[in-house]
């Protein structure tokens, strides 16, 4: 009967895991989200809020840096003009069996618009990524405490005028 389930639950003392997954993959999906809309329009404080507080970030081949040394190199690679738009698939969320944590893999569709050149060309480039993130649930929230990110492929587009300029320039 739907009262013994309720009861089971309820004796268990917790949701039942197939709820805990689905609730751990929206709020994960949805910091996966936030940290594009960070990171894309340079507001650090809201990509800052996608992470636990003693996170690494380990971009490509490059260091693994605390949270607030990651922040600090992308202010200072990602100078307007430069135009950044990330294009994320859904998570592939693995849960642990405590649901207090989880590994993620994210692909994502990456697309750059550096400055002009000398030459007057803007160049574009186009990147399939792999995020593998291992997330945290803490004070009820789901956060990133560890982010590995590679560049699987990139295409470069030089001087593409369908591309728009930031600021329209």
């Amino acid at each position: 009967a739907a009262s013994d389930v309720y009861k089971r639950q309820s004796d268990a003392g917790s949701i039942p895991a197939s709820l805990r997954q689905i609730a751990a993959e929206h709020a994960i999906q949805r910091v996966i989200g936030e940290y594009g809309r960070g990171v894309d329009g340079r507001d650090f404080e809201r990509l800052r809020r996608c992470f636990h507080s003693d996170a690494t970030i380990t971009y490509g081949s490059g260091p693994t840096r605390a949270l607030e040394d990651a922040i600090t190199w992308l202010e200072k690679v990602t100078v307007p003009p430069f135009a950044l738009s990330h294009y994320f698939g859904p998570a592939l969320v693995d849960l642990s069996e405590d649901g207090r944590s989880a590994s993620c893999v994210t692909w994502c569709i990456n697309t750059n618009q550096y400055p002009r050149g000398a030459d007057g060309e803007a160049r574009q480039t186009v990147s399939g990524l792999r995020y593998d993130d291992v997330f945290a649930l803490r004070d009820g929230a789901w956060r990133i405490v560890e982010r590995r990110n590679q560049t699987e492929w990139t295409v470069d587009v030089e001087g593409n005028a369908r591309l728009p300029l930031p600021g329209g320039a």
